[in-house]
């Protein structure tokens, strides 16, 4: 069972290693509301060379909304990655077809 989940902005890469030698049960590293618009493409980037070079058994990924002009770069980026990682978080779905695309896409 997941009981902490510890936030971690995307932009923020200082933190990603403290975050995850932390007690939480699950990091998420958040590349939605944590991260600014002109600091999305670079933390996507960041993030997933990151998530590429490190075990991530209790990391997950918070992607941008389906609604933003930022998802489908975000989708794509993992995607191409092959990170299998254990949780992808979509925020703000809209309906069953968001979940969807992004199990389609996964």
């Amino acid at each position: 069972m997941k009981r902490t989940i510890l936030f971690v902005p995307g932009n923020r890469p200082d933190r990603f290693d403290k975050a995850c030698a932390s007690a939480a049960d699950l990091v998420c590293i958040d590349l939605e509301d944590a991260v600014a618009p002109q600091d999305k493409a670079s933390a996507r980037d960041t993030v997933i060379a990151y998530l590429s070079g490190t075990p991530h058994n209790h990391v997950s990924l918070r992607i941008n909304a389906s609604d933003t002009e930022y998802c489908q770069d975000d989708i794509k980026a993992l995607s191409k990655a092959d990170l299998n990682l254990p949780y992808v978080m979509m925020p703000k779905v809209g309906d069953v077809d968001d979940i969807k695309m992004l199990d389609k896409s996964l």
